[in-house]
C-alpha cells in the first residue's frame, strides 16, 4: 500500500511540474507579446530599443566602445554598461547623444501638450 502512495506521490509531483512549466512558458509568451505589440511600452522596452539603437549608431560610424568613451567624454565602463546593461546616468546619457547629434530628440521629453490644461481637465469626466 505504501508503495502505491509514493507512485502517486511522483505522478503529482511531475503533474504539478508540468503545470508550473506551462504557466512559465505562457508567462514568457506574454510578456513578449505584450513588450512587442503593446501600444503603450513599458521601461524595459524603451531601454531596450535606447541600447539597440545607440550601438547601431556606433557600428554604422564605425566607432569603437573605447573610441565612444574617448570621443564624447563618457567613461569606457559606462559605454559598455549601457550597452549591456541599459544602466547610465542621464549625464552620460545626454553626452553621448550630443556626440551623435541626437540632442534635440529630448527636447520632447516630458514636453507638456498644449491640448490639455491642467491635470483636472485631463481627467474630469466631461465629453469634448
Amino acid at each position: 500500500m505504501w508503495y502505491l502512495d509514493v507512485k502517486y506521490l511522483f505522478a503529482i509531483t511531475a503533474i504539478i511540474l508540468s503545470i508550473i512549466d506551462v504557466f512559465y512558458y505562457i508567462c514568457i509568451i506574454y510578456y513578449l507579446f505584450m513588450s512587442k505589440y503593446s501600444i503603450a511600452k513599458t521601461p524595459a522596452t524603451v531601454m531596450q530599443e535606447l541600447i539597440l539603437k545607440t550601438q547601431e549608431l556606433r557600428k554604422k560610424n564605425r566607432i569603437s566602445q573605447l573610441e565612444l568613451s574617448k570621443r564624447s567624454g563618457v567613461s569606457f565602463g559606462s559605454v559598455k554598461r549601457f550597452e549591456t546593461t541599459g544602466q547610465i546616468s542621464l549625464e552620460s546619457l545626454l553626452k553621448l547623444a550630443y556626440f551623435f547629434n541626437r540632442l534635440n530628440d529630448f527636447n520632447t521629453v516630458f514636453q507638456i501638450d498644449s491640448n490639455f490644461g491642467t491635470i483636472e481637465e485631463l481627467f474630469s469626466n466631461k465629453t469634448r
